[in-house]
């Protein structure tokens, strides 16, 4: 009884040995190592205005310098909830209109990051006003101002996705 189980045991292991170099190797599920299936504007960076600041350079004078020296047409966004909504219902889109425009300018691709959770740590950007929100209140203004930030952006052709 225990050869048998073993045994088993054995034949299975070989069975899901063989099928996984199978499903990698022939069934195209595989990992390509060139990119020439790749399009030209697949890759991309993301361009945090927050970080920037951080690291003391001039935001703008970065974002330009990439955009023209270093030819980068794939970007994304984040658009930080603190940035964008100091005091509460008073939404100040300034900074990130000129980001699109300039690309817009170059034919840039974006992809908007909104929400609260954004890259750069800390993961999570609000507001100080929402801190003495209740939950279901704090809930109610993230929802607002992603409303308020896809309908200010949405009218914008170079924005390819969204990522919320």
């Amino acid at each position: 009884m225990k050869r048998h189980r073993v045994w088993i045991i054995g034949v299975c292991a070989v069975f899901c040995i063989v099928f996984g170099i199978w499903y990698f190797k022939f069934a195209g599920h595989h990992v390509r190592l060139d990119a020439s299936h790749v399009p030209k504007d697949f890759w991309g960076i993301t361009f945090s205005k927050k970080y920037a600041e951080e690291l003391g350079l001039d935001w703008r004078e970065a974002y330009l310098a990439m955009l023209d020296e270093l030819k980068i047409r794939s970007i994304r966004i984040p658009v930080y909830w603190d940035d964008i909504e100091r005091t509460k219902d008073s939404f100040s889109f300034d900074d990130y209109d000129w980001m699109l425009a300039e690309g817009s300018k170059r034919n840039v691709k974006f992809i908007l990051a909104v929400g609260r959770r954004l890259p750069r740590w800390p993961e999570c950007h609000q507001p100080d006003w929402t801190k003495q929100l209740s939950s279901d209140a704090f809930t109610d203004e993230q929802l607002a101002m992603v409303s308020a930030t896809i309908q200010h952006f949405a009218p914008d052709p170079s924005i390819r996705y969204w990522q919320l």
